[in-house]
């Protein structure tokens, strides 16, 4: 009878304020530089890898990677276009580590 288990207390599911901290929103200029910069950033790596593609093109072995790499290059830049004037509310995530 030594081995039995022994009763648990149950613990409620809360989360702390402290863990969970509540820090003020940026301001909206600082999310529209944010979405402008990633936009940016997004965009001219599919320009880059648009160029690479189509320089890669020019032989037909190269050509096999190239074309792909084209499409990819395009779908980035779409992907670039639609964060900049994506819609819906802008949301920020801030991520903290340890105290």
């Amino acid at each position: 009878m030594e081995h039995l288990p022994t009763p648990r207390a149950v613990e409620p599911e809360v989360v702390e304020p402290e863990i969970v901290g509540f820090e003020p929103r940026p301001s909206l200029w600082k999310r529209i530089a944010g979405r402008v910069g990633l936009s940016l950033f997004v965009g001219v790596l599919g320009l880059g890898l648009c160029v690479l593609g189509a320089v890669l093109t020019l032989t037909v072995v190269g050509a096999a990677i190239g074309i792909p790499l084209v499409l990819f290059g395009l779908g980035l830049i779409l992907i670039a276009a639609l964060l900049l004037i994506g819609g819906g509310q802008m949301r920020t995530i801030t991520f903290r580590v340890g105290r």
